[in-house]
């Protein structure tokens, strides 16, 4: 039987491969768990300033792509209107959960999402600072 060797985080996993093509969904989805191995992925809101304008985005790099937004790197809604305050986020494992909760948060009404960020963020505190430095509060 053939085996496949993969490097994750630095370690040699042996893998083995199906031949079977009855079993290809299988390896499929077997080889998207090891390719998302370790990685977070997140969704976000933006705000502009308390009760502002909101942007809701999905990454896999977090503090890199808020950081984006702050430096008015990625041309288009963010930058026009100066949506740059990191107010609220979630962590997932699998990108596709992430991407299905963005696009549910997306169809929301702006009363649920305003809801959502002082459910959690009374102050509409930027959180970016805080993910930068690794420190809680």
């Amino acid at each position: 039987m053939p085996v496949l060797t993969l490097n994750l985080n630095n370690r040699h996993q042996k893998v083995l491969i199906i031949s079977d093509i009855s079993h290809k969904h299988v390896i499929t989805r077997f080889i998207r768990v090891i390719q998302k191995h370790g990685k977070k992925y997140y969704i976000y809101i933006l705000a502009s300033k308390p009760n502002g304008t909101l942007y809701v985005g999905v990454t896999s790099d977090i503090i890199k792509r808020v950081w984006q937004h702050k430096e008015k790197m990625i041309d288009g809604f963010t930058k026009r209107y100066v949506v740059d305050k990191l107010v609220y986020f979630e962590q997932f494992d699998d990108p596709e959960h992430a991407i299905k909760r963005e696009k549910r948060i997306k169809k929301y009404p702006r009363k649920w999402k305003l809801n959502l960020i002082e459910k959690h963020n009374p102050n509409w505190m930027d959180f970016y600072n805080r993910l930068v430095s690794g420190c809680p509060d």
